[in-house]
């Protein structure tokens, strides 16, 4: 019997130790590693730095988003709501003149470095419907920055995204139901 002793309490120790590391590693990746939050209303501005369309190079687009996750996935809706020009001039976009977009994407997350968004929206304008690709990192809770590719006019460039809307407001879509 005297034999079996050492070998019992290893096996009971070695049980123990890994329900704590189980346990423990449940906990950091739950409160400690976890996914970043991004659910809520967004403002987003992209600057073009590349365009086929000279006059759209240095032009700054702001939308305002909802976007909600589920796990890693996120969706989202939004709308355009002004234009800013090189020369500082801004065009508000007010009712038809809105272009929506429809968000679909996933957030991955860096344990050693900034965790990265993939976004990509279509967005549906009067004119025709065009499709943007955003690639962001996180560096805080308030803020997403990276770059984004277009089509249209295969325009590239910059993106800020930040929590809130500030003073822009969601309009109703034309024949919503009120």
């Amino acid at each position: 019997m005297d034999f079996w002793m050492p070998a019992v309490h290893n096996l009971i120790g070695t049980f123990i130790g890994g329900i704590f590391l189980a346990v423990f590693f449940f906990l950091s990746r739950e409160y400690v590693f976890c996914l970043p939050d991004l659910n809520g209303p967004w403002t987003f501005q992209s600057e073009t730095e590349v365009t086929l369309y000279n006059p759209y190079k240095g032009i700054k687009v702001t939308y305002i988003v909802l976007l909600w996750q589920e796990g890693n996935r996120i969706h989202g809706s939004g709308e355009k709501v002004q234009d800013e020009i090189k020369d500082g001039s801004i065009r508000k976009y007010t009712g038809s003149d809105r272009s929506r977009i429809e968000i679909r994407g996933y957030v991955t997350k860096r344990y050693l470095r900034k965790s990265k968004v993939v976004l990509h929206f279509a967005e549906l304008s009067e004119k025709r419907v065009s499709t943007t690709m955003q690639s962001l990192l996180i560096p805080d809770k308030k803020t997403m920055e990276g770059k984004y590719a277009s089509t249209i006019a295969n325009s590239s460039g910059k993106v800020r995204w930040t929590r809130g809307t500030d003073d822009l407001a969601f309009e109703n879509p034309p024949n919503a139901a009120r």
